[in-house]
């Protein structure tokens, strides 16, 4: 995201006059971040949230549509006195929910991401396990027939999938992050 050129519209105002400036992702960091970062309470974080709007009409095709959101900031850091960031070493994450505070919208990425991860795991797994299967379904095959070795392929399919949406409705993150 951060080498994106979308652009972001920044409001700034300069007593009553309402000043509209359409940045990307750098412009924002260099003209509203640097040399501006906050400490994240009991994290070794730095972070910047800046207001911002989106256009989210497809260009020359769509009227503009500009949509509120959040972007955090992020930066570590393991003194809480640095106010000076070199050009890399800063992440940004993009939020619809403008109420939710740096801290809550950390949490919630990392309970994302260990859903990714969870999940990208469990499908090399069953990709090994269906290897392996496919191996017996082979035989099963010559003495049932394709159709019947389909129909046992998505069986197992099925009941993996319903086993995969359990495993995520009794996973305590998963069930913070719902009662958000």
């Amino acid at each position: 995201m951060k080498k994106s050129k979308l652009k972001y519209r920044l409001r700034e105002y300069r007593g009553e006059t309402v000043i509209n400036r359409d940045l990307d992702v750098q412009a924002l960091y260099q003209h509203v971040v640097r040399k501006h970062w906050q400490a994240i309470a009991g994290q070794p974080y730095q972070a910047k949230v800046v207001d911002v709007e989106i256009n989210l009409a497809k260009p020359d095709k769509q009227p503009e549509q500009w949509a509120p959101v959040r972007l955090l900031f992020v930066r570590g850091t393991a003194r809480t006195d640095k106010t000076q960031a070199s050009k890399k070493d800063w992440a940004v994450f993009l939020c619809t929910d403008t109420a939710l505070t740096a801290t809550q919208i950390l949490e919630l990425y990392a309970m994302r991401w260990a859903i990714e991860v969870y999940f990208k795991e469990a499908n090399k797994l069953w990709q090994v396990f269906r290897a392996v299967l496919s191996g017996a379904l082979d035989e099963l095959t010559a003495v049932l027939g394709d159709a019947v070795t389909a129909l046992v392929l998505e069986t197992i399919d099925a009941h993996i999938h319903c086993w995969f949406t359990q495993v995520l409705q009794l996973d305590p993150k998963t069930l913070r992050l719902e009662a958000l």
